[in-house]
């Protein structure tokens, strides 16, 4: 039995689906922060070959590239390059019907990827590359999975393209599928079934596995128009939900571009409308603690910390203040545990493990006890206030409950429907009132 088109047809649907990823998260990472208009045309190309008949785009491939036509012609006389007819012009074609499954899942994923990940990566200054390929990559990991799954499927099974321009030649250019077409021809019924069940087995693999794979999406947006200023230590931002106020630390922090204005702290501008300046969040030494904490789902505890000491510092100086951090926010025993495995006081104290050793010059802190029973949230309270003036930093702090702000605040400002209405020490007339809209 020659096994050569199960050969051939796995190398080019492996190598055509390894160019397909990498190309295809390129592509759709980009695109998918492009306008809305730009971005239906890019796709209109880049996915045309999905709902084009596979003969369409091999005949379109081999208009383009035959070494009869001037664009082949060209490669062939100038670089020598003629893939027509061969093993190679195989996994051209694969990649171009494939892409478009590739490209369009993992468009999706980026769009839905939660973003406080990466504003949270952003604000302990973290590098966009390695925001990208640690923390995007890895969160969306199971969405490229089913993209690549369904391109090695979809390259596996390729006909149409790939007879056009690689043809069929026994042992060197023939594939599953185009074998199955020429035992057909000469009525060899048997060999021809022999190997549509071998393809219909490795394909049915992959999509069994295909079938256990979960996806989520989460969107937000808001507008904003506020002014203050303030010397207190810890500064309460209380208001109903859809006030601003995570809105507001984002501008802060970098994550939001204002649509003009100003922020400015300790003398040093980090934002400012009119003489364009906007510091990068990996800058502007902001650190931020999110409502969900955004700690990185597929890092430890220990790997959490870590990756968020100061840059500073040396390779055994950063394991030494992870352990230190660890210790001193009663962590030891948790370092190799995942998020997952946390209850919400220990996600809370990592959290804030990875805001300290990052050295922040200002502390944004958005509604830190949001998940805690009541008895956890005022022991924390209690570690976070002493933590906070013992590491000597001044602090935003968000919440909807009045009795947090008026243990932890020294002032408090009152945000509804995007503007502050009042603001002043930690105990003033109408705060309730607002809270309670």
């Amino acid at each position: 039995m020659d096994f050569f088109p199960l050969y051939n047809s796995l190398r080019i649907a492996i190598i055509a689906t390894i160019i397909i990823f990498f190309v295809g998260i390129f592509f759709a990472y980009y695109i998918a922060r492009l306008p809305v208009v730009i971005k239906g045309i890019i796709d209109v190309i880049l996915t045309l070959p999905l709902v084009l008949p596979p003969t369409v785009v091999g005949y379109i491939l081999l208009i383009f590239f035959s070494p009869k036509r001037p664009f082949g012609a060209f490669l062939n006389n100038v670089f020598g390059i003629n893939i027509m007819m061969t093993w190679w012009a195989g996994i051209f074609a694969s990649v171009v019907v494939a892409f478009p499954l590739m490209y369009r899942t993992a468009r999706g994923a980026f769009e839905s990827f939660d973003e406080d990940l990466a504003y949270a990566g952003e604000t302990l200054g973290l590098s966009n590359i390695y925001i990208f390929w640690f923390i995007r990559i890895p969160y969306i990991a199971k969405t490229l999975v089913a993209g690549v799954i369904l391109s090695f499927a979809r390259a596996l099974g390729e006909y149409g393209a790939t007879s056009m321009v690689a043809g069929y030649t026994p042992g060197k250019t023939a594939t599953i599928s185009t074998t199955v077409y020429q035992l057909w021809r000469i009525n060899d019924e048997k060999g021809a079934i022999y190997w549509v069940i071998i393809n219909i087995i490795i394909s049915s693999i992959f999509l069994l596995i295909l079938n256990n794979i979960k996806i989520k999406k989460e969107l937000y947006k808001f507008i904003l128009d506020i002014d203050f200023e303030t010397d207190e230590e810890i500064i309460g931002l209380i208001g109903p939900s859809g006030s601003g106020k995570s809105m507001m630390l984002k501008c802060i922090s970098g994550i939001e571009k204002p649509d003009s204005g100003i922020i400015e702290y300790d003398n040093r501008v980090l934002f400012d409308s009119a003489k364009k300046i906007n510091l990068r969040p990996q800058v502007r030494k902001i650190g931020y603690l999110f409502q969900d904490y955004a700690l990185f789902p597929q890092m430890t505890v220990e790997k959490n910390i870590l990756v968020s000491v100061n840059k500073k510092y040396s390779r055994d100086d950063k394991i030494n203040k992870t352990n230190d951090i660890i210790k001193v926010l009663n962590l030891d025993g948790l370092q190799k545990k995942y998020p997952r495995e946390l209850s919400g006081g220990e996600k809370q104290r990592v959290a804030f493990a990875r805001l300290i050793v990052n050295e922040p010059d200002f502390l944004l802190l958005d509604e830190p006890f949001s998940s805690l029973d009541s008895f956890l949230k005022w022991n924390i309270a209690k570690e976070l206030k002493n933590i906070i003036k013992r590491i000597n930093k001044k602090a935003i702090f968000v919440s909807h409950d009045i009795n947090e702000i008026n243990y932890l605040c020294e002032k408090t400002i009152v945000l509804a429907d995007g503007k502050i209405i009042d603001s002043g020490k930690v105990k003033f007339d109408g705060a309730q009132e607002v809270v309670n809209e």
